[in-house]
């Protein structure tokens, strides 16, 4: 989590909500540097919980191979916000494709450089998201991937 995006703070209030429906323990870990992601991975630990979430702060994708290192270190499942992040070995990814976000700035970036005004360009939101399984961290977590979720997986990694 990053402390100083606002928006945080109700999205980690949803997750809490979501949590107790769940009956599984949040631990939240905040970071707002590099230094201080570092900190937070030092506390992950097996003990720490049932799994980890990582969020789509771009802080954490610059230290995706040291989150998902220490995730591996603990031997609890995660999941990641990006396909990028299965580049460290990761169990699972589920997020907005960023093959079609480019493709939409792509197309936004043209429209502009061809006299377009931005402020009349209509806002879009994606309607591609991607769900990656990794079966090879799946196994060595000790996990069996349901069948019923292997179906719905974009991409499984074997």
């Amino acid at each position: 989590m990053n402390s100083s995006n606002p928006n945080w703070a109700a999205i980690y209030d949803g997750a809490q909500r979501a949590a107790k429906t769940l009956r599984v323990q949040l631990m939240k870990l905040d970071a707002r540097n590099a230094a201080e992601v570092d900190v937070a991975l030092r506390e992950i630990r097996p003990s720490a919980g049932d799994a980890v979430l990582v969020t789509g702060d771009n802080l954490f994708v610059v230290k995706k191979a040291d989150i998902a290192q220490a995730v591996r270190r603990a031997k609890l499942p995660a999941m990641f916000p990006w396909s990028e992040y299965h580049d460290s070995g990761v169990l699972m990814s589920y997020g907005p494709s960023i093959k079609e976000m480019m493709r939409h700035v792509a197309v936004y970036v043209d429209k502009i450089l061809r006299g377009a005004q931005p402020t009349d360009l209509p806002i879009e939101q994606l309607s591609k998201y991607d769900l990656i399984l990794d079966l090879r961290e799946a196994h060595a977590l000790g996990i069996d991937v349901p069948q019923a979720l292997l179906v719905l997986a974009d991409e499984v990694i074997r």
